[in-house]
């Protein structure tokens, strides 16, 4: 049996590297595989699957309305995962927003006020 020079980090067993090559060709041999995308572990000698999962969600108008407040108040609906979607793309953007330019604009909830706070930004949109 073939195993790497190295142990896992936790100290358990060795990662059999036959478990890898078997794992690699039977994803990039298969006809109609619908694996694409998806992320694989494989450790000792469990191999492990993910899989996307997305909540329903909120739509919420870009407009002047769309403020932090108004994401605080539909953040139940953004993480609420009692629906859920197993996408295998994209969502389909145009779809979701053929009714924007009849919604009403968004409600909000008590203001997000920073002031006399110190805030550290990062990211700011760089990269």
């Amino acid at each position: 049996m073939l195993y790497s020079d190295k142990e896992n980090q936790a100290g358990g067993s060795p990662v059999e590297l036959h478990a890898v090559v078997n794992t690699v060709a039977a994803l990039g041999l298969s006809k109609g595989t619908s694996d694409s995308g998806s992320l694989f572990e494989i450790s000792g000698r469990k191999i492990a699957s993910t899989r996307w999962v997305r909540s329903s969600g909120a739509l919420l108008k870009p407009d002047t309305s769309f403020t932090p407040s108004a994401v605080l108040k539909k953040w139940d609906d953004i993480q609420d995962m009692s629906k859920p979607a197993y996408p295998t793309g994209p969502v389909d953007v145009a779809m979701a927003l053929a009714g924007l330019p009849e919604m009403s604009p968004n409600q909000s909830a008590q203001p997000i006020s920073f002031a006399g706070q110190a805030v550290v930004v990062t990211g700011a949109g760089a990269g």
